[in-house]
């Protein structure tokens, strides 16, 4: 029984070859070419699913980053919290992050990054106040401002 499986094995394995090399466009090489690259687009598949995955992990971050800093912008033009809170808030959101720092440090003036992060706030929450609440809005914080740096914006 063991002999009839050594001797038959062979031979199917030696009938698939020969069926590929008279089936496949091209033959053997070619069936051994395409193998290959498919292995290559395989690997490759997973390597881009993980990026996937990685990928979606950070968006679900941002996305966070993005409720939580815009639920301070209402609280700051709502009068909730002043602005030296609000940037430190900003700051804690961003600590972990790099490139949202180096955003942040390389697009706003200031000695510190709180400064840095209140210019943030400010144009945010300017951006977002109605017309007819900015100069009244604008006004505060530039106090605010002022206050907690000792100069102007």
């Amino acid at each position: 029984m063991n002999l009839t499986r050594l001797v038959i094995a062979p031979m199917l394995l030696v009938a698939a070859a020969a069926v590929v090399a008279l089936t496949y466009p091209g033959g053997v090489s070619a069936a051994c070419q395409d193998f290959h690259e498919f292995r290559q687009n395989a690997r490759q598949c997973d390597a881009e699913r993980d990026r996937d995955a990685a990928l979606s992990d950070h968006s679900v971050i941002l996305f966070d980053r993005i409720n939580a800093k815009q639920a301070i912008i209402v609280d700051v033009i709502d009068g909730r919290i002043e602005l030296g809170e609000a940037s430190r808030q900003f700051l804690a959101l961003t600590a972990g992050d790099e490139a949202a720092l180096a955003f942040v440090r390389g697009r706003y003036d200031g000695s510190t990054d709180v400064e840095k992060y209140a210019r943030n706030v400010i144009e945010h929450a300017i951006g977002q106040v109605p017309a007819a609440e900015k100069s009244a809005v604008v006004a505060r914080l530039d106090r605010q401002f002022r206050g907690r740096f000792g100069h102007a914006r």
